[in-house]
């Protein structure tokens, strides 16, 4: 999932995002006052198209994603400003 989403050792990042055609400049992760959780996972490159269909691609890896957000129980967003944004929220 986007070459990992979240590590703890930075040493294993950078070899990843060289090797990346996208690869995240920012991961956060965050709780509400709704008992939900949000993961956000962005860049500001150039970003994907504006047609791409997220949820229905031949991307083994954002077919992945999309199939934890429908396991979580979640919801999942991409936006596309200075970037690319992907946002899931899911239930505590």
């Amino acid at each position: 999932m986007w070459r990992r989403v979240a590590t703890s050792n930075p040493q294993t990042v950078a070899p990843l995002a060289r090797r990346s055609a996208w690869a995240p400049s920012r991961v956060t992760l965050s709780s509400g006052e709704s008992n939900k959780v949000r993961l956000v996972v962005s860049d500001d490159g150039a970003g994907f198209p504006k047609s791409l269909d997220f949820r229905h691609t031949q991307s083994l890896g954002l077919q992945l994603v999309n199939t934890l957000t429908e396991q979580l129980p979640g919801t999942i967003e991409m936006r596309l400003d200075a970037g690319t944004s992907f946002q899931i929220e899911f239930p505590r």
